[in-house]
């Protein structure tokens, strides 16, 4: 099924993002995600890879290849972002829709979380599989309703994952009222800060961890529950790991 049929694709103005946004099919993320790790071999590396270099390629490639089966490549002229946004995204805001456009930095997934071999977690780039998982993990664990609109490619390989996310209506917090909420909502404060943005709590929560919270991240609802805007998500390894 085409999440965006090519004919429409061709009549959109530069700024019609509406019909865009509505034609994200729900389970694109998900798709996406499989297309790529049915690339992708169970250890993690990558079928026919000539060593550890050409995963982000094959990655890519893989992506690509999904947006361009599906109908999923945006066109040229599909507006850029209006505002920069932090180290992962630049963002638009669509006002009919309350919903925020967000385009990753060009070729490039944001970033990831993994364990050193002395148990120690660390931040590094991502692979677009780890950027998907992560917005599937995002909806699923955090209750968001993040969807995949597609592919642009700004300029000459240079693409960029562009997303769709809901507004959401909070206050900015201090991180000493986040880590409060957050544990009020049954989530464990993990020692580990500033694995992200400077002194950013880490979190745990049934079988997974919560990176890079802090103030721009997330928001305090009225009720005082915590709003996750942007953060990092990951397993928790396995005590054998």
């Amino acid at each position: 099924m085409l999440l965006l049929d090519p004919a429409s694709v061709a009549r959109m103005l530069p700024h019609d993002t509406q019909r865009l946004l509505q034609a994200g099919a729900a389970g694109a993320l998900a798709n996406a995600a499989a297309f790529v790790r049915s690339r992708v071999c169970p250890d993690g590396s990558v079928d026919g890879e000539d060593g550890d270099f050409s995963g982000p390629e094959r990655q890519w490639a893989a992506l690509i290849e999904w947006a361009a089966s599906v109908g999923a490549v945006l066109p040229l002229d599909f507006p850029a972002p209006e505002r920069e946004g932090g180290r992962e995204h630049d963002v638009t805001l669509d006002e009919a829709t309350g919903r925020w456009i967000k385009y990753t930095k060009r070729s490039s997934c944001g970033y990831t979380v993994s364990w050193d071999g002395q148990g120690v977690p660390f931040m590094h780039n991502a692979l677009p599989l780890d950027y998907l998982q992560r917005l599937l993990w995002h909806n699923e664990v955090l209750g968001d309703d993040i969807q995949l609109i597609g592919l642009w490619q700004e300029h000459p390989h240079q693409w960029r994952i562009v997303t769709s996310q809901s507004g959401l209506k909070g206050r900015r917090a201090t991180l000493e009222e986040l880590s409060a909420a957050f544990c009020a909502a049954g989530f464990t404060l993990l020692p580990w800060r500033g694995i992200g943005y400077e002194g950013s709590l880490s979190l745990r929560w049934e079988g997974f961890d919560i990176w890079d919270v802090h103030p721009a991240n997330v928001l305090l609802s009225p009720e005082g529950i915590p709003l996750p805007i942007d953060v990092l998500i990951t397993r928790t390894p396995s005590p054998t790991t």
